[in-house]
């Protein structure tokens, strides 16, 4: 039987260091059937004019600043192949990715995962099941970048009778954002916004009362269990176990090298737990489910 053809969509915005790569990784894919699509939402750096250079070999889509999840469904619904990968522009992908995620898929496999079990960076999925469910829903698109909207998804498909597949054989590398992040100031804006991000938690509690309720480990009916808000801001919760100060995306903002550096780890970890659960309170307001 012929491959089944994949269509890597990589979002992107303002990451000029980093797309070129990207671009290369995912046209050098060791698979017979790959387009590369690139959505750029309204980059003010030369990140859009890189994407350009590769010409015909990359279709562009320029989202001017509609936000991550608009972007990625005009890009979806472009896509010539019945198969999407949904990456993102500080991603490379190892030459053999696509060919491993591509031998998990199955009649009832809706998607495969590199990264977790409800989705996130570089998933696979059946493009034709995400239209049949009418795509991802823009009211994830929280602040520009998105967030949850995969998990909404990945929701939305197991309801439908389908099963995702997590697997850590097909790498992904997150490109260094040292390069991003080179002072304090724009350390504490980067914290700042992945705290904000997360009143958006109560909508997708609000969608799926079941399965958000184990996915987030909520106690009482309404608290996330505080320790797995600490594990995510700490890099416990990946298996690597690294103590670090991070986003899951990878971004690092503190390594814990020092027992100095372990402490202060420790205490910031603390206080993102109570930034979080009170972004969340502001999102129950808003999406009226009470979620901390």
């Amino acid at each position: 039987m012929k491959p089944q053809g994949v269509s890597i969509i990589i979002s992107t915005r303002n990451q000029e260091n980093n797309i070129g790569k990207c671009i290369r990784s995912s046209l050098s894919q060791d698979w017979p059937a790959i387009e590369v699509i690139v959505v750029d939402d309204g980059s003010a750096d030369n990140t859009l004019q890189i994407a350009k250079g590769f010409g015909k070999k990359v279709r562009i889509i320029e989202n001017k600043g509609a936000g991550r999840v608009a972007g990625l469904n005009k890009a979806i619904k472009i896509a010539k192949h019945p198969y999407v990968c949904l990456s993102a522009g500080d991603i490379e992908l190892e030459k053999a990715f696509v060919k491993k995620i591509m031998k998990f898929f199955d009649k009832d496999v809706a998607f495969v995962s590199p990264f977790t079990k409800t989705g996130g960076n570089s998933t696979i999925y059946r493009k034709g099941l995400i239209e049949k469910l009418g795509y991802f829903d823009e009211r994830f698109n929280v602040l520009g970048s998105g967030f949850r909207d995969d998990t909404d998804m990945a929701f939305r498909m197991f309801d439908a009778g389908y099963r995702g597949i997590l697997t850590y054989s097909a790498k992904i590398f997150h490109a260094s954002d040292r390069e991003r992040l080179k002072t304090l100031k724009e350390k504490v804006m980067y914290a700042q916004r992945r705290v904000n991000i997360h009143t958006i938690d109560p909508l997708l509690y609000r969608k799926h009362p079941a399965r958000a309720s184990e996915f987030f480990d909520i106690r009482l009916g309404f608290l996330r269990n505080p320790v797995a808000d600490f594990k995510t801001a700490t890099g416990l919760w990946h298996r690597s176990r690294e103590f670090t100060l991070k986003s899951p995306q990878g971004v690092v903002l503190l390594r814990g090298d020092k027992a100095g550096s372990k402490v202060l780890i420790f205490l910031l970890g603390l206080a993102y737990v109570s930034l979080v659960k009170l972004a969340r309170l502001y999102g129950s307001v808003k999406y009226w489910k009470l979620m901390i």
